[in-house]
């Protein structure tokens, strides 16, 4: 399993987890510094996996998805699920 398919979703719902009035774009950098400049470096230090010809700022933009998964998780389209309804008896 790449660290993509493992770090990146449980780094995700961290960020969407914690501070929610945060402004999301402060926090898609903070997201995509920590991934890029952090632990892309760190893992392949550790060569779990080898970029050529790669710089760590091709990341840096490439995750700045962040605000696209805030928008799904915040966004208010099927409404609350702790309403009742009320159905035919």
């Amino acid at each position: 399993m790449t660290w993509d398919l493992s770090l990146l979703p449980v780094f995700t719902m961290f960020f969407l987890q914690i501070k929610p009035q945060l402004n999301v774009l402060v926090k898609a950098l903070v997201y995509s510094s920590v991934i890029s400049f952090g632990a892309e470096p760190l893992f392949m230090w550790l060569d779990y996996y080898e970029y050529p010809n790669w710089q760590y700022i091709y990341s840096f933009f490439n995750l700045f998805i962040y605000p696209i998964s805030h928008y799904l998780a915040t966004r208010n389209k099927f409404g609350s699920l702790n309403q009742e309804t009320t159905g035919p008896n």
